[in-house]
């Protein structure tokens, strides 16, 4: 039996990893419009991630919630697709989905890359 993504939104609050369906659909969104600028490695990282999420679920303490309201209100955050790059093209931010990003343990690529400004990365957001 074959079940489509859409008869799996039916289900209402149905989760995958603790995640509703939706999220996964905005991931693989981001994931196509990303993929010309991803290399092997980026591509790798992707599949340790996948992998890491099977296993181990999310990761316990990372303030899941105000790790993501920092992102909403960064300047380099793209709500609508929930992505840390503000617009198709551009050379800021890492291109993640961060609701995954942040629920696996990752961090801030502005405050990776010590982008000290203001509203811009986890530091730099009040």
């Amino acid at each position: 039996m074959v079940v489509s993504l859409r008869q799996l939104t039916m289900l209402g609050n149905f989760r995958i990893l603790g995640f509703k369906i939706k999220r996964y659909r905005q991931w693989l969104n981001v994931l196509k419009e990303e993929s010309a600028s991803l290399t092997i490695g980026d591509w790798w990282g992707l599949v340790v991630l996948a992998l890491k999420g099977i296993y181990h679920k999310r990761e316990k303490g990372v303030g899941f919630s105000s790790k993501l309201r920092k992102c909403q209100k960064c300047v380099l955050y793209d709500a609508s697709k929930k992505k840390c790059r503000p617009y198709e093209g551009s050379d800021l931010g890492c291109g993640c989905y961060m609701p995954f990003k942040i629920a696996l343990g990752g961090g801030c690529w502005a405050d990776e890359n010590e982008i000290k400004e203001e509203s811009v990365g986890w530091s730099g957001v009040k």
